[in-house]
C-alpha cells in the first residue's frame, strides 16, 4: 500500500493545488481571515509555513514511504499545537510538489501582502536530495567540490529539458531566500530531512544503516550535468559576495537552517517516519522545553545525536529564540474549564496558575475549533481570585447567560494586580521598556515612580569586562533578599542603541520570564494554616560507596527558616529534603527553586500520580526528594561566575488535591545554562481544593 495515499492530508485546502497559477492565487490570499481578532495576540500566531513531502518521484524509481507523513505531522503541530492559521500553510505533496510549483510557492512569500516585515517563516522540506558537478566558473568551495539540490516529484537525471524535470540547487535556493529576507526579513526558518546524497532505498554502502531504514537521497551519475542556467540574482547585500550556498556554515544571514544529517551523512527514515523529523517534533510538542524561550542552537542540542545520523543547525542567526521569539508558548496560553454551581461560573484555574482578579475572558463553546474561527459567547471578568478557582462574572454585572456544559474560557487580558514592577530612572530604559510591556498583554507590568515599591531596577551602566560598552544592569529591590548579599543579577544585557528592535525582542524575552517568576513567586496565603502544618528539611547527602544509595549526613539545614549552604571549589555536594505532613488530612506537596539570580524556576517535585509525580502524603507521613523512597533527584548548588553570595527561593505549594503545575518551571530568560539546579518538566494534573505554601530562602555563600 502507498501510505502517501494511505494517510490523511492536512486540514486545509490548498493540499489539492493542482498549477502554479492556484498556487499563487492561494499564496496571495494566505491569511487569518477572522479580522475581528487578528491583530490581537491571542488570534493565531503570525507564522506561514510551506510544507513540502515527496513519497513518489515520477522517474528515480526510487520510492520513500515517510516524507509525506512527516510533512503530514509537520502540519499537525504547526495547525493543532502552535495554533497556526491553515490559510497561512502551503502544502505540496508528491505531484504538487512538482520544481515548478515548489518555486513558484517560494518566491509567492516576497509578494505576500500579507505577510509583514520580520513575520515568522517556515520552509519545511521532506523527500530526496542529492548533489551533482558545479557548472563551469560556478564556486563550489574548492576542487572537487559538489553543489547540493532537492529533488522534486518530477526531477528526472535523464532530462535535458532547462524547464521540467531539473533538481532546485543550492545556488537558486539561497538566492530566493535572499529576496525573501530582503522583503520580508530574516526571521527565515528552513528545516531539510533530507541527505545531500544516497545509497539507494536500501543500505548497500553507509553500515550505520540497518537494512530496515530508507535513505533520504539518490545518488547521480559522475555525468549527469545541469541543463539551464543558474539564477544570477543577487540582492545589493550580496553582490561582490559568494552567493549563500545551502549546505555551507556561510553566507546564511538570510535564514536558520535545521539540517537532519552531516554532509558525510545520510537521513534515514524508519516505520515511515523520518527519525529527524519525528524526534524534532516530539521535543517540540512535548513539555521539556519552551518553544518561546528555546534557541535553535539549544534546541538541536537537545535532540542530541540520532543513532545514524547527527542533526546540525546553521546560519548567522542560530542563537536566536525559535521563530525570533515571536511565537508564544501554545502551553502558556491555556484553555480553562468553566464550572456552574448554584447559579454562578467558576474558573478551574486561579491565583496558582498566575490568574488575578480583574483578568479578562472570552468564552468559547468549542474547545476544538481554532479561535480564528469561533465566535465567543460571552465575555467575562475574574472577580474573586482564590487558589484553585476563580468565581466569573459579566463587566457590566448583569445576570449571566445560560453557558454549556462545554464551555471554556481563553484569557485575553491580565489582571488588576500587577505581575512585575520595574523601576529605572533612565529615560532611554524607560521608553523601550514602555514598548516591551505593551507586547505582553496576558501579564500586568507597571513601570513605577516609587522606588520602595517595586520587584527589579534597570540602569545602564559600563560592563566590567569592557569598561567602554554600556550595558543594562537588574538591581535587586527586595530589601530583605539584599540583607543577604545579593544586589544585582550577574547578567548584563548589551546597550545597544542602534540596534533597537533586537534589544526590544532580548528584553522583550527576559521581561516576559520576569512577570512569570514574579506572579508565581508572590502568592501566598494570608491564614498560612496548611504551612503551619508542614515541616521542610534540608540536608546534605552523601554515598557510602558507588552502588550504594544515598543518606543524609550532618543535622537539618534549615534554620529558623533559611537554608545556608557554603560552595567550596571543585567540591561537589549533594543535597535533599524531607517534607513532613503534621495535619491530620492528606496533602499534595510541589516543590520549586526560584533562583534570583536568572530567573529559573526549577522543578524539585510535583503533586499528582503517576511515573514521576508524588502521590497524596498522608498525615504523619513524609516525602524524601534525593534519597529515600521519594524518587526524585538530589540537588547540587553552585555559584554563577564571579558571584560570592546567590540567593534563591524554596516555594513549596501545598494542596489538598493535585494541581496543573505544568506553567511553573522555566529557563533562565538570560541563559539556558545559568541555573544552578536542574529539574524535570511535570505533567498536566488536577485542581486543587485548598492550598496554601512555604517560602524559604537558600543562601549560597563561597567558602572561605
Amino acid at each position: 500500500m502507498n501510505p502517501s495515499k494511505a494517510s490523511n492530508g492536512p486540514p486545509s485546502s490548498l493540499t489539492t493545488i493542482q498549477d502554479s497559477a492556484a498556487i499563487s492565487k492561494d499564496i496571495s490570499s494566505a491569511h487569518i481571515q477572522d479580522t475581528r481578532i487578528k491583530n490581537s495576540i491571542y488570534a493565531s500566531p503570525r507564522l506561514f509555513a510551506l510544507v513540502i513531502g515527496i513519497n513518489d518521484y515520477q522517474t528515480s524509481g526510487k520510492k520513500l514511504l515517510g516524507a509525506v507523513n512527516d510533512a503530514d505531522a509537520v502540519n499537525k503541530f504547526l495547525t493543532e499545537t502552535m495554533s497556526i492559521h491553515p490559510s497561512n500553510i502551503i502544502n505540496l505533496r508528491d505531484k504538487e510538489a512538482t520544481r515548478e510549483l515548489i518555486l513558484t510557492a517560494l518566491n509567492g512569500f516576497c509578494s505576500n501582502s500579507h505577510i509583514q516585515r520580520n513575520d515568522p517563516i517556515l520552509i519545511y522540506y521532506a523527500g530526496h536530495g542529492g548533489q551533482v558537478n558545479p557548472p563551469k566558473d560556478w564556486e563550489a568551495g574548492g576542487p572537487n567540490e559538489k553543489i547540493q539540490m532537492l529533488l522534486p516529484q518530477d526531477f528526472d537525471p535523464k532530462s535535458k529539458n532547462p524547464e521540467r524535470g531539473q533538481g532546485i540547487l543550492d545556488k537558486d535556493f539561497g538566492n530566493i531566500l535572499n529576496r525573501i529576507a530582503f522583503d520580508k526579513g530574516n526571521n527565515i526558518t528552513v528545516i531539510l530531512d533530507c541527505c545531500h546524497s544516497g545509497s539507494g532505498t536500501r543500505n548497500d554502502k553507509n553500515s550505520d544503516v540497518d537494512s530496515t531504514s530508507m535513505v533520504r537521497g539518490i545518488d547521480l551519475p559522475d555525468d549527469y550535468t545541469i541543463s539551464y542556467a543558474p539564477e544570477s540574482h543577487t540582492t545589493d547585500a550580496n553582490r561582490g559576495t559568494k552567493a549563500p550556498v545551502l549546505f555551507d556554515a556561510t553566507g546564511r544571514a538570510s535564514h536558520v537552517l535545521l539540517a537532519a544529517c552531516r554532509e558525510d551523512q545520510s537521513a534515514v527514515e524508519r516505520e515511515s517516519r523520518g527519525i529527524f523529523t519525528k524526534r524534532l517534533l516530539e521535543l517540540l510538542d512535548g513539555t521539556a522545553i519552551d518553544i518561546d524561550k528555546i534557541t535553535y542552537e539549544d534546541l538541536i542540542k537537545d535532540l542530541q545525536d540520532l543513532p545514524t545520523q547527527n542533526p546540525r543547525c546553521e546560519g548567522t542567526h542560530s542563537s536566536r529564540i525559535l521563530f525570533d521569539a515571536k511565537v508564544p508558548n501554545p502551553r502558556k496560553n491555556l484553555l480553562h474549564r468553566i464550572q456552574k454551581e448554584g447559579g454562578k461560573y467558576f474558573l478551574e484555574s486561579g491565583m496558582l496558575h498566575g490568574i488575578r482578579a480583574g483578568a479578562e475572558f472570552a468564552v468559547y463553546t468549542d474547545r476544538g475549533l481554532p479561535l480564528d474561527q469561533a465566535q465567543p459567547i460571552a465575555t467575562l471578568i475574574a472577580h474573586q481570585a482564590k487558589g484553585h478557582r476563580i468565581q466569573l462574572k459579566q463587566p457590566d454585572s448583569s445576570s449571566l447567560l445560560n453557558i454549556p456544559a462545554s464551555a471554556f474560557a481563553f484569557q485575553t487580558k491580565a489582571g488588576k494586580e500587577p505581575d512585575l514592577l520595574l523601576f529605572s530612572t533612565d529615560e532611554q530604559v524607560q521608553g523601550i521598556l514602555e514598548k516591551v510591556k505593551d507586547r505582553i498583554e496576558n501579564r500586568r507590568i507597571s513601570l513605577v515612580e516609587d522606588r520602595d515599591a517595586h520587584d527589579l531596577t534597570l540602569s545602564l551602566g559600563k560592563d566590567e569586562d569592557d569598561i567602554k560598552e554600556d550595558v543594562i544592569v537588574f538591581y535587586i529591590a527586595n530589601e530583605k533578599w539584599k540583607t543577604y548579599g545579593l544586589h544585582k543579577m550577574p547578567h548584563p544585557v548589551k546597550f545597544t542603541p542602534k540596534l533597537l528592535c533586537g534589544l526590544e525582542n532580548e528584553l522583550h524575552s527576559i521581561i516576559s520570564g520576569a512577570a512569570h517568576f514574579y506572579s508565581y513567586l508572590r502568592p501566598t496565603m494570608m491564614t498560612g494554616y496548611l504551612a503551619n502544618c508542614v515541616e521542610v528539611q534540608c540536608h546534605e547527602l552523601q554515598s557510602e560507596g558507588p552502588y550504594s544509595a544515598l543518606i543524609t549526613t550532618g543535622g537539618n539545614l534549615n534554620v529558623n527558616g533559611i537554608i545556608n549552604i557554603h560552595i567550596e571549589e571543585e567540591v561537589d555536594k549533594m543535597y535533599g529534603f524531607k517534607i513532613i505532613n503534621k495535619a491530620k488530612v492528606p496533602l499534595f506537596f510541589s516543590l520549586f527553586y526560584f533562583d534570583l539570580s536568572d530567573l529559573s524556576i526549577n522543578s524539585y517535585c510535583q503533586a499528582g500520580s503517576g511515573t514521576g509525580m508524588s502521590s497524596a502524603i498522608q498525615p504523619s507521613n513524609n516525602l524524601t526528594i534525593g534519597y529515600g523512597a521519594g524518587g526524585y533527584q538530589a540537588r547540587e548548588y553552585f555559584l554563577h561566575p564571579d558571584q560570592e553570595v546567590d540567593v534563591g527561593m524554596l516555594k513549596l505549594f501545598i494542596t489538598t488535591d493535585a494541581f496543573d503545575s505544568s506553567s511553573i518551571p522555566q529557563e533562565s530568560p538570560f541563559n539556558r545554562s545559568a541555573s544552578g539546579v536542574r529539574g524535570d518538566r511535570p505533567k498536566d494534573l488536577k485542581q486543587p481544593n485548598y492550598w496554601d505554601t512555604v517560602q524559604i530562602p537558600v543562601i549560597l555563600r563561597k567558602a572561605k
